[in-house]
């Protein structure tokens, strides 16, 4: 059974869906809303969100399933995908579809998915199994990494392909 289902007719989900790329996102949406299912989102999206505890927010307090869709690799996380990380303090279980291999929210993952896989089932499934649990002391670090944007992996640094040549002007033309 789902959470919130009680107050709900039927299995209709609610379903949080976020991600890196708005056609991907889209796409996941209308598989969802295709189901039956209802898609909410993030009632704020701004980079000043003070709520990333899922304490303070106005996220649907019903909500079964989180889906996070990644259209490509990347080892942060992305704006839009900020109000993941309030559902999973919240005990929503979360789909992570797509390019998933290095983002930080692996770790918390209830279910991997391909884009090209069944989304939808994947959502599904995941609700059936109910809220989930995670140590706080790793929704604490990840709330960390989300708030200072910091890469989790070594930093990017430039390391020159030769040493510059240097360049003698000629005192005659300039």
């Amino acid at each position: 059974m789902t959470r919130g289902v009680e107050d709900r007719s039927g299995d209709r989900l609610h379903v949080l869906v976020v991600g890196t790329e708005a056609w991907a996102i889209d796409s996941v949406v209308r598989g969802l809303q295709g189901s039956g299912h209802e898609v909410v989102s993030c009632p704020d999206l701004t980079a000043t969100c003070t709520t990333l505890d899922g304490a303070g927010c106005d996220l649907d307090p019903a909500l079964d399933v989180v889906c996070c869709v990644r259209a490509r690799p990347l080892d942060r996380v992305v704006r839009s995908e900020r109000a993941a990380v309030c559902a999973l303090r919240r005990g929503v279980p979360l789909v992570l579809a797509g390019s998933t291999a290095s983002s930080p929210l692996a770790p918390f993952a209830a279910r991997v998915v391909d884009l090209d896989g069944d989304v939808v089932a994947a959502c599904e499934a995941v609700a059936a199994s109910g809220s989930v649990v995670h140590r706080p002391e790793a929704l604490d670090d990840l709330e960390v990494l989300v708030r200072r944007g910091l890469q989790p992996g070594p930093p990017l640094g430039f390391e020159p392909i030769a040493h510059p040549v240097p360049v003698q002007r000629d005192p005659i033309s300039g």
